[in-house]
């Protein structure tokens, strides 16, 4: 209880000068923008997709705002599967196998959007629609491909 005492004394002192209260404020800032970094959420992405998809192209970006660089990951890719039921169906038992919980699960004119989360990590899921994802696999454009797109969850 003594060491608890000091400690709290302690800093009271040193809150009590401008530039102690200034280096608290940025300790605080930067604890909340902690979370997963590159390599977390590429895993995170790679988790989702389903096996024998193609992986074509991956790039980190900043999607949330005052959280570290990247604070997100794309992923575009083509299945294996060719039916946007089959895709989806293959992606969500491959995201349920690696501990993603599905949220939604919106049906549109262009194709199927999902969202899904695990631990500090948030998912959106975009499969086109049938013909686009069938016509995907010959010319390989990221236009026509399914895209993962993989953030954190940062607290800011």
């Amino acid at each position: 209880m003594h060491r608890v005492s000091t400690v709290i004394a302690a800093l009271k002192r040193f809150t009590n000068s401008t530039q102690g209260l200034g280096a608290i404020i940025v300790l605080v800032a930067l604890a909340g923008c902690g979370g997963p970094r590159e390599e977390e959420l590429r895993v995170g992405a790679l988790s989702l997709i389903p096996p024998q998809s193609a992986i074509l192209k991956e790039h980190p970006g900043d999607c949330v705002e005052l959280a570290p660089s990247p604070s997100c990951i794309r992923v575009h890719f083509v299945a294996a599967q060719v039916g946007l039921e089959q895709r989806t169906a293959a992606l969500i038992e491959t995201a349920t196998q690696s501990g993603w919980v599905l949220d939604s699960r919106e049906l549109l004119p262009g194709g199927t959007d999902l969202r899904f989360h695990r631990e500090d990590l948030k998912a959106f899921v975009s499969l086109e629609t049938h013909d686009q994802a069938e016509r995907c696999p010959a010319d390989s454009t990221l236009e026509c491909a399914d895209t993962v797109i993989v953030e954190g969850d940062y607290g800011v």
